[in-house]
């Protein structure tokens, strides 16, 4: 399917409304294509900012961070979804000790993987 022919109405039956507060309805639940094609297509546009000019921009109902977190933990085009290399587990487990469980000053170090898939 095009980008063109995304219709933000198709595959959203079955799918559970929040508010965001301002009186428009959100889409909860699991992401369609479609949606991920027109977010997509938004940060083609638009690059990794102003998550939430997507509703406004594209009529896709979910709120700026929720955007945010899919791209950048499910669709930016240099995401690493392979397992962690042998060299890449050793500086998780030497930051690991130095840092304990605080993941977001773990994270600072770590260059090579976001922060959600530690």
């Amino acid at each position: 399917m095009a980008l063109e022919e995304c219709h933000i109405s198709e595959g959203f039956k079955n799918m559970s409304q929040a508010s965001d507060g301002g009186g428009n309805d959100l889409t909860k639940g699991l992401w369609t294509p479609q949606e991920d094609a027109l977010l997509v297509k938004y940060v083609t546009e638009n690059g990794e900012r102003r998550w939430n000019d997507v509703s406004k921009k594209f009529g896709l109902m979910r709120c700026g961070n929720s955007c945010r977190l899919r791209w950048f933990n499910h669709l930016r085009s240099n995401l690493k979804k392979e397992d962690f290399t042998p060299e890449e587990e050793n500086i998780i487990l030497k930051l690991h000790a130095k840092y304990g469980n605080r993941w977001s000053h773990l994270a600072r170090h770590v260059h090579f993987s976001p922060l959600f898939s530690l």
